[in-house]
């Protein structure tokens, strides 16, 4: 019992939080171009409930929390049962939002059959009026082997019934039946006989006892979904898999043993979709960066890996497999004093989320950025300069514009490879 109540105080907590929860990392990113702290950014407003929403139609029990958190017998679910991404939405098949959400998610669930889950959750907001029939309509589908052929048509037509009279709608529910080949008879008697009200009422009843403040609403394996990472974008749903199940296969657990020569020299060739980036590498300046990225280059960690962060009056930034901007190789290393300023273009540096924390991001910069520099370059390191780029700088401000403040529904331009080579 202690259990529920601290499960539920936690949930009413993400609810009403504004910040991500405590197992996401926080994103690697060089700093703005201005001087202020970055913003948090927040996912599209959801749809929300009228000022007048009612409470509950009857009184509700204390819900027990490990059932609201994870996935239940009678749920409808895409994929298997503990799959290592299991993504819960609480939604309303009137609601715009979730009309691009609920396909993206069901995308995703049939791209990874192994790796993820996807729970639909009913909650058909009263300031929708057709939203609870819905509903139903899904679950009679649902009886015949197809909510979610259901639940696709609905949200694809959704601009189309949504401003339908209800007996209008109601006709329109028995033409998508036929459509997608359910038995119409049975459809029509089990809907019309409220066979399944009450299951979509007691839906509607917990997730207004939850205080969910609109839809689409979304937990990832059962803490709330990351605000960082937009839901209405399938690259973003996408390197959430990439991030939660691939990442970890490709991570070292400790940074590689010094390898390079700090005598010789050392060029880094990035080839992207865009051309050929040529980089000269620093190591008698900073071997550590150096030897890391070159052991990362060599082992293909940048293959195929996005430019993530790419803002056209002040750098180019990858190295993060996810594409989300959080991942790294399961270690850190810590900074180096070069001596060397942000004072121009073509600068290849670390990225890092704090003093000592590089991992595999790095970034180019494309100007004059002191606002990067530590106070004393000669003594401390905000960012490690570790190379110029000595050829395709071109290719370099070519680079797909991405801000991921900006929460954009496309990847940034591809790493292909880095080849390394020793002079």
């Amino acid at each position: 019992m202690r259990r529920s109540i601290v499960l539920l105080v936690a949930l009413l907590g993400l609810l009403l939080a504004a910040c991500a929860p405590a197992s996401t990392p926080a994103p690697t990113v060089a700093p703005q171009a201005t001087d202020e702290k970055p913003q948090p950014t927040t996912p599209p407003q959801p749809t929300q409930p009228a000022a007048n929403t009612p409470k509950p139609a009857g009184p509700v029990a204390t819900p027990d929390m490990e059932k609201v958190l994870n996935p239940q017998p009678d749920d409808n679910k895409l994929g298997p049962d503990g799959a290592p991404v299991t993504i819960i939405e609480w939604s309303d098949f009137q609601c715009p939002y979730c009309a691009v959400a609920t396909p993206l998610l069901k995308r995703l669930a049939e791209a990874y059959p192994k790796d993820v889950q996807v729970v639909y959750r009913h909650f058909p907001l009263p300031s929708h009026p057709l939203a609870f029939l819905a509903s139903e309509a899904t679950e009679a589908a649902g009886a015949q082997g197809k909510f979610w052929e259901m639940a696709e048509l609905l949200m694809a037509q959704q601009e189309g019934w949504g401003s339908q009279a209800e007996a209008e709608f109601r006709k329109t529910l028995s033409q998508y039946a036929q459509q997608i080949e359910l038995d119409v008879t049975r459809f029509d008697q089990e809907l019309d006989g409220g066979k399944y009200k009450a299951k979509v009422q007691t839906a509607q009843d917990l997730a207004l006892q939850l205080q969910i403040p609109g839809t689409p609403f979304l937990l990832l394996n059962g803490s709330q979904f990351p605000q960082d990472v937009n839901y209405l974008a399938y690259p973003d749903l996408e390197g959430v898999v990439k991030y939660i199940v691939e990442l970890p296969k490709k991570q070292y657990k400790e940074a590689p043993a010094m390898q390079i020569d700090k005598s010789k020299e050392y060029q880094a060739t990035i080839k992207t979709d865009q051309g050929d980036i040529v980089v000269k590498l620093f190591a008698d300046k900073a071997p550590l960066a150096v030897n890391n990225f070159v052991f990362l280059a060599k082992n293909g960690w940048y293959d195929g890996v996005t430019f993530h962060r790419v803002l056209s009056d002040f750098m180019a930034q990858g190295g993060d497999p996810s594409g989300l901007g959080l991942g790294d190789p399961g270690y850190s290393f810590p900074n180096e004093v070069t001596g060397l300023k942000f004072d121009k273009e073509g600068l290849l540096a670390m990225a890092n989320a704090g003093p000592d924390t590089n991992g595999s991001q790095f970034f180019i910069t494309y100007g004059p950025a002191a606002q990067l520099d530590a106070a004393d370059p000669a003594k401390e390191a905000n960012y490690t300069i570790f190379g110029e780029v000595i050829s395709g700088m071109d290719v370099a401000r070519k680079l797909t514009p991405r801000d991921p403040q900006q929460r954009p529904d496309f990847t940034g331009s591809v790493i292909k490879t880095i080849a390394i080579e020793e002079k």
